[in-house]
């Protein structure tokens, strides 16, 4: 099973403690997600809870694993559209 760090928290030195404690991923509140460049070092990153267009769009041209959204079908659309 994969493990992930759900936190709206800031982690300092993040890489370190998800390597410490065996984390997968990390599941961040979507309105902390403002640098996603910041988190190229991390494998897996899945943003939540991400609902508006504007945000979807962004995130999804980022370097992100996934979003967390209540709107999947929308997402899906944006993906389709943006690759």
């Amino acid at each position: 099973a994969e493990v992930a760090l759900l936190t709206r928290e800031t982690v300092d030195h993040l890489t370190d403690y998800m390597g410490t404690f065996s984390i997968d991923s990390i599941h961040r509140e979507e309105s902390l997600f403002s640098n996603p460049a910041s988190y190229a070092n991390i494998f897996s990153i899945r943003p939540w809870t991400v609902n508006r267009r504007s945000e979807l769009e962004q995130l999804l041209a980022s370097p992100v694993t996934a979003v967390i959204t209540d709107y999947p079908e929308r997402a899906l659309r944006l993906r389709e559209r943006l690759d």
